[in-house]
């Protein structure tokens, strides 16, 4: 336990065999004393977050801790005894009073590397260790930024459309088929709406795949604009998109949809020259009873009324109210 003892007049620069062995490690390393008070970091710490050990800023150990006396810059953490919106701190603390052992904590700290603000996420293992009488707390810190961004990139593969940004087909609907048989008393009344862009209005622009895509973003950022947190959108098909309206009543989701549609028209017509303009079916949900077939009924039925609107000439809203109850 030697090579890891801390000591308080000891800086992570500690060239003594304690030291070097401590500064070896190939992990970060935090020490704590029975008053969670930082006592000591290791090199391998500072190199983290590219500073040098000698940083006086790095070495103000002293009887506040915040993350930008032990990282040298960043979000501050919090006080001694620990704020109570620190985890790291109040894990420190729990250690401290049960003498048990954390393991795979994950944590993300805000730091400025290289005078850019950066999240990293680590992963710590805090023990008690008794010296001399003595009661400390040994944190060691690993890197796990670098996983959980890959991880968070892998988990919203087949959620977000590439072009748009808006869910997938298949991902919307699955929230609708989670809101219609869990029957989210929460979510009702709802409506749906079944959005398609009056491309054979602009058949000569939308030969031109540029002009093509700012159509279809011009689209999805209409849809951002007009909806809330609570609703659903997504891109649908080709030039087709749906939106879940949640606790609310059609005849507020028609005025909203109105709105688009003259948003829709402004916005096209200063990207690509021309007003664009497209069709809605929509229909609205009072209440399910929760069949295994409802969801398909419900986009057939939102599918029919958006052909009717194509049919009635185009930039229309055919809607059937109460659809379902």
């Amino acid at each position: 336990m030697r090579t890891i003892k801390p000591n308080r007049t000891k800086q992570a620069g500690d060239q003594s065999k304690e030291g070097v062995v401590f500064n070896s490690l190939p992990v970060g390393l935090l020490v704590f004393d029975e008053e969670a008070c930082l006592v000591n970091v290791n090199n391998h710490f500072f190199k983290t977050f590219n500073m040098a050990p000698t940083d006086p800023e790095g070495q103000r150990f002293g009887k506040l801790f915040r993350c930008k006396h032990a990282l040298g810059r960043g979000k501050a953490c919090g006080t001694t005894p620990a704020c109570p919106t620190c985890p790291l701190m109040e894990n420190v603390n729990k250690v401290l009073e049960t003498g048990e052992s954390i393991t795979d904590l994950q944590i993300s700290m805000d730091v400025e590397i290289d005078g850019r603000i950066s999240s990293q996420w680590f992963l710590v293992n805090l023990s008690r260790v008794v010296e001399a009488r003595q009661t400390y707390v040994l944190a060691a810190f690993t890197d796990i930024t670098e996983k959980r961004l890959a991880e968070h990139e892998l988990s919203t593969l087949g959620v977000s459309d590439e072009l748009t940004g808006l869910y997938t087909r298949r991902y919307l609907l699955k929230k609708l088929d989670e809101l219609i048989h869990l029957d989210w008393p929460e979510a009702f009344p709802l409506a749906i709406a079944m959005m398609e862009i009056d491309s054979d209005k602009l058949a000569d622009v939308m030969q031109d795949e540029g002009s093509e895509d700012d159509i279809r973003k011009s689209m999805a950022e209409i849809l951002k604009e007009h909806t809330r947190s609570t609703d659903f959108i997504g891109r649908y098909g080709e030039n087709e998109f749906m939106a879940v309206f949640t606790n609310t009543n059609a005849e507020v989701v028609q005025g909203i949809i109105k709105n688009m549609m003259t948003a829709f028209g402004e916005k096209t017509k200063t990207k690509i020259g021309r007003q664009g303009t497209f069709s809605t079916g929509l229909i609205s949900v009072g209440s399910v009873a929760g069949s295994i077939c409802d969801i398909k009924d419900y986009i057939h039925d939102t599918e029919a009324l958006l052909q009717k609107a194509k049919l009635n000439g185009c930039n229309r809203i055919e809607e059937e109210k109460e659809a379902y109850s």
